[in-house]
């Protein structure tokens, strides 16, 4: 296990507060500090896998609370109106990349967000067909 500062600690607790995955911890830490962080430093700071400094553990449950009550924030897509956003957006992509079946779910996702119904029949709103035939002017038949 490596040294780490008490600033890198109190990161790492407040990430597993936030229910971060160890990977993503350790992404998140390789990114800021250029010294080395591994599962075994994330457990070392976790209190289901050790006994932790009393300054730790206070700061966990603080900011377990504070995450808890602003579920927004740390939940974003909770809001109807985030996840219609995201998946227009995944749409746009599918789309770009000629992704037909992933952009009929996604759009799909969209109707049932939205309360819009969801319908295989494209048909809908077909009120009038019309067969033209043109003839060419050279044609004697």
């Amino acid at each position: 296990m490596a040294a780490h500062t008490r600033e890198q600690r109190d990161f790492i607790v407040r990430r597993l507060a936030a229910f971060y995955t160890p990977d993503d911890i350790i992404a998140q830490f390789t990114e800021r500090w250029s010294n080395r962080c591994t599962v075994n430093d994330i457990r070392a700071c976790d209190l289901r896998y050790s006994l932790i400094d009393p300054d730790l553990e206070a700061l966990y449950h603080a900011e377990r609370a504070l995450f808890l009550e602003n579920m927004d924030l740390a939940a974003p897509t909770r809001d109807p109106r985030v996840r219609i956003v995201m998946l227009h957006r995944a749409a746009e992509k599918a789309r770009e990349n000629n992704q037909v079946q992933l952009l009929q779910s996604i759009l799909a996702q969209i109707a049932l967000e939205t309360g819009g119904a969801v319908s295989s029949d494209d048909s809908a709103g077909v009120t009038e067909i019309r067969r033209v035939i043109i003839r060419a002017p050279n044609d004697d038949s």
